[in-house]
């Protein structure tokens, strides 16, 4: 009798718990499309509630034999200073992993003079998630 009612109750109240918050892969996309806007805005304000403390990205040009690595605060003045974003881009998310409290997304980004192939991570923090790198290959049209 004690095994159906732990039963009866957790068929009860899990659909509750789970529905007054979005799905985890749900709120990762919704992390991925508001970073973007906001890089596409160049909003750093925006960018900085939205990435973890130590956020990084990873940067390549094809055919270029150098990687670049912005932290935190060096692509956040690129973004104040006009030197990055500022062009709205089409978004595909193609992949969202979510491992406990961590996420990879993988995606294209496009707009009329390049293609942005990236891989970004993402870590829960405080119910929100958090980008904490943004790898990109950017590939002139």
């Amino acid at each position: 009798m004690k095994k159906s009612l732990i039963v009866i109750a957790t068929l009860t109240f899990v659909p509750l718990a789970s529905s007054a918050r979005p799905s985890a892969e749900v709120a990762v996309r919704q992390a991925v499309s508001k970073f973007i806007d906001a890089g596409d805005r160049q909003d750093a304000k925006a960018i900085d509630q939205l990435t973890a403390e130590r956020f990084r990205v990873v940067f390549q040009v094809s055919g270029a034999k150098e990687t670049t690595v912005l932290d935190r605060k060096t692509y956040r003045q690129l973004l104040t200073e006009g030197k990055l974003g500022g062009k709205p881009r089409r978004v595909d998310i193609r992949s969202v992993q979510v491992h406990g409290r961590m996420a990879h997304v993988q995606l294209q980004l496009q707009r009329e003079d390049a293609v942005f192939d990236g891989a970004m991570t993402l870590v829960e923090s405080e119910q929100s998630w958090k980008v904490i790198q943004d790898a990109v290959m950017l590939t002139k049209r």
